[in-house]
């Protein structure tokens, strides 16, 4: 289930260096209809290869890892109504760098953590390619705000 709903606040144009910032909001706040398709293909991929490497002798079992995949940095790590939020970057799609999401992983103790389905990707509406680094924070009206930095497609 998804926790939150992107609305995004730069349609086609970038800022700065071909950078582009979006917020999200807790579901069951309005603006649905702001939130861009995830493509069912990352969904697929990343179930065949969660397959491919659950019997993994090597696979670690002490470390926040995605089902299967590249993961990369941690990003936006909050607290917010009893839950710890970890996101980091993901390729959906490989084991490789490339089509950076944001996955999620909660927890209520920062022992025992549940994967949550991909929370952030990039946005062909906006004319996003990946969705980088960004940060976390609870607003005053209470609700969980995640900023990140993405790039025209074409630029990286």
């Amino acid at each position: 289930m998804r926790i939150i709903e992107i609305i995004h606040l730069i349609r086609g144009g970038m800022v700065g260096c071909a950078v582009a910032a979006c917020l999200c909001r807790p579901v069951g706040l309005s603006a649905a209809a702001a939130i861009p398709p995830l493509p069912e293909a990352s969904g697929t991929a990343l179930q065949a290869a969660a397959a491919k490497v659950q019997d993994d002798p090597a696979r670690p079992e002490f470390h926040l890892l995605p089902p299967a995949n590249w993961m990369n940095d941690p990003n936006g790590p909050i607290f917010h109504n009893g839950w710890y939020h970890m996101f980091y970057q993901h390729n959906p799609y490989g084991d490789a760098w490339g089509h950076m999401h944001w996955g999620h992983f909660r927890s209520r103790d920062l022992v025992q953590w549940e994967h949550l389905p991909i929370a952030l990707w990039p946005s062909t509406e906006a004319g996003e390619e990946h969705v980088f680094s960004g940060a976390a924070a609870v607003n005053g009206a209470g609700e969980p705000m995640l900023f990140y930095t993405s790039i025209k497609q074409g630029k990286s």
